[in-house]
């Protein structure tokens, strides 16, 4: 950490994500242990800090001879780092060797079953469903029609100069963006970029200093208490945790019951059926209602808080890493779901993650942002075949299965300019101009947007 004495009197809320991952790496290595067990020290950060805690566990190996257990339902993550590889499969080890060996060539049926449901790259919806390990029936082809070449393009949501600031500390800038109907528009960016801050301003939950949501082209109350009930209905969130939906002392078809009822108007008599429904649309047993979230699985829990978002039968859904917590089998059972259960209400996505490989598989469109500017936005092809931003390539070349991890000097990211470009501190294009104003939007190709003064260097 760069100005460590600075640190030191700081509390834990005031550090960013990736900076309390290594204060708690310091914690642990402060009596030089022999071993070192970390349960997955990365779940929550996005690929360029994850990179950075990559590196730095990579050093501490050379620099103090420390052995490292990693436990992590990160497989990209653990074939970059680790030498040997266990495979566990309800409490059983199922397979162990050498990581490229085991990862290059599985033998046993679930270690292929996991390799197989993660997305890659270049994978998306149009290309079909991800490989489910869990028995789950599987449904009909994903999405038939790529949003982004729709001949009429309906607005279900639009950002009109969204701005916020937490005291002193700018979190969103002028942001202006609009996703359109039955479209997943996907938003990345690290830790503290501000995707959480405009996931809550567009459901309500939280207040804006500067600009407006539009739904379906109509300006919505800023505060969600302020909204009417069919606004409510409309605009719906799944958190990344579903701890923070689901309520652990009521059983889980009361807590459908509720926006049933509230929401959906339905009466009674009416609710038990429609309870029933939600639960089968999201692939969980009809038993399940009489059950409390403590007794599910961090996957089922996600899927019951998917049914609770669904209730209303809403037309947008803001999806706030919707699956960080969970391995990647569970993972692709549950972006199957989000896309069936699109294709078949015609729903539209606000999709938040740093797991770009998800992101590439679910949006249409994406949008990038950087310490709350919006630098890079158009169709996920555009984002991932080039020209980018140079911060969309950071991210782009963190996620690669051969990145060499790197550490990024914290110097670097604080020293970002007052005036000009916020990437500036961190970017190796740049100039004197560069830190004199902040560059506009310019155009790349048909509807790609990139915020950079050195677009034809940056590509």
């Amino acid at each position: 950490m760069s100005h460590p004495e600075r640190v030191l009197g700081l509390y834990p809320h005031e550090l960013s994500g990736g900076m309390q991952q290594r204060a708690n790496i310091a914690i642990a290595i402060a009596l030089d242990p022999s071993l070192l067990v970390l349960d997955e020290p990365t779940t929550a950060l996005d690929a360029s800090v994850q990179s950075e805690i990559i590196a730095i566990l990579s050093g501490l190996r050379k620099d103090h001879k420390t052995s490292i257990l990693l436990i992590s339902h990160d497989i990209n993550m653990i074939r970059r780092t680790c030498d040997r590889v266990a495979v566990m499969q309800s409490g059983t080890v199922v397979e162990s060797g050498a990581a490229g060996d085991v990862f290059d060539n599985p033998s046993h049926a679930y270690t292929k079953a996991l390799i197989a449901s993660i997305p890659a790259l270049n994978y998306t919806k149009r290309n079909g469903r991800l490989a489910e390990t869990d028995g789950l029936p599987s449904h009909s082809a994903v999405q038939n029609e790529d949003a982004g070449r729709r001949k009429e393009r309906r607005i279900a949501i639009a950002c009109k100069g969204i701005s916020h600031a937490f005291g002193s500390q700018l979190v969103l800038s002028n942001i202006d963006l609009d996703i359109g109907h039955g479209e997943t528009f996907g938003l990345i960016g690290e830790s503290g970029s501000g995707k959480s801050t405009l996931a809550r301003i567009v459901t309500g939950l939280q207040m804006p200093d500067a600009g407006s949501v539009e739904l379906f082209g109509r300006t919505v109350a800023p505060r969600v208490e302020k909204r009417s009930i069919g606004e409510r209905r409309d605009v719906q969130m799944v958190f990344q945790s579903p701890d923070r939906t689901l309520n652990p002392r009521k059983r889980i078809g009361r807590i459908l019951g509720r926006p049933l009822r509230r929401l959906a108007g339905l009466r009674s008599s009416e609710i038990k059926a429609r309870v029933s429904d939600l639960l089968q649309s999201v692939r969980l047993a009809g038993a399940t209602a009489e059950q409390k979230s403590r007794s599910l699985s961090g996957g089922q829990r996600q899927r019951a808080a998917i049914a609770r978002a669904f209730a209303g039968v809403p037309k947008v859904v803001v999806l706030d890493e919707p699956t960080s917590a969970l391995d990647v089998s569970v993972q692709a059972t549950v972006l199957n779901l989000l896309n069936d259960l699109q294709r078949d209400k015609d729903t539209t996505y606000l999709f938040i993650s740093h797991d770009l490989r998800v992101v590439r598989y679910m949006a249409d469109r994406i949008g990038v942002l950087y310490r709350g500017r919006l630098v890079e936005t158009g169709s996920s092809d555009q984002i991932f075949h080039g020209p980018n931003h140079p911060y969309t390539k950071l991210l782009l070349a963190a996620s690669s299965d051969d990145a060499a991890p790197k550490i990024i000097s914290q110097a670097d990211i604080a020293a970002g300019p007052s005036q000009g470009c916020a990437f500036a501190g961190r970017c190796s294009l740049a100039v004197a101009d560069c830190w004199k104003a902040e560059p506009p939007l310019s155009q790349a190709g048909d509807e790609h947007l990139i915020a950079c003064w050195r677009l034809d260097q940056g590509s």
